[in-house]
């Protein structure tokens, strides 16, 4: 597991956050009960997601980009270990 915590002097939350974590075969999927899947990003926070949520959260956010005239993000619902290496 790895994690993140702010020290800064901003007024921003100082509790450590998870940046990324491993499960052998995936977390417990925190959008369904019964699906596992690698950690990823989401709007707010990194989430354990299975691959039918991944699929339809993603094509949700596609539209909601195109829609608002926008890039999607090529991060969003993307296993962060596949992310690693993206160019910013």
């Amino acid at each position: 597991m790895v994690t993140a915590q702010y020290t800064g002097e901003l007024a921003y939350s100082k509790s450590p956050r998870t940046v990324f974590e491993h499960i052998e075969g995936g977390g417990p999927c925190d959008f369904c009960p019964e699906g596992r899947g690698p950690m990823c990003q989401t709007i707010d926070t990194n989430e354990f997601i299975c691959d039918p949520c991944r699929s339809t959260l993603r094509q949700g956010s596609e539209q909601l980009s195109r829609r608002l005239g926008v890039e999607p993000s090529r991060f969003l619902y993307v296993p962060i270990i596949e992310t690693v290496e993206y160019e910013v």
